[in-house]
């Protein structure tokens, strides 16, 4: 697998069991690229996560307190470390065969 496929498969991973903001996916990203040796920016995170967002594998989302607890939101990088991401279930599809 190539840099920018280990990369974009670390961004899905990292979304996959429960809503990330953009903060705690860097942060996974982080942990996992560094054990991999692996160096990226956080403009690359970025892209990543609005490619696999574009490609219906993740979603963004407005969280609240108060229902609807969760309301799918457009995807935009002024609106990055607003928004929570959460893999869609194609996308988990995905996660469960790279297994």
């Amino acid at each position: 697998m190539s840099r920018e496929e280990t990369l974009r498969q670390m961004v899905l991973s990292s979304v996959a069991n429960d809503y990330e903001s953009f903060e705690l996916i860097e942060e996974q990203i982080t942990r996992w690229a560094g054990e991999a040796k692996i160096d990226f920016t956080t403009d690359e995170l970025a892209k990543h996560l609005r490619d696999l967002i574009r490609d219906g594998l993740v979603s963004a989302y407005v969280l609240s307190p108060q229902p609807p607890h969760s309301t799918v939101a457009e995807f935009s990088s002024e609106r990055l470390d607003e928004l929570w991401y959460l893999a869609t279930p194609e996308g988990l599809k995905v996660v469960k065969a790279q297994e």
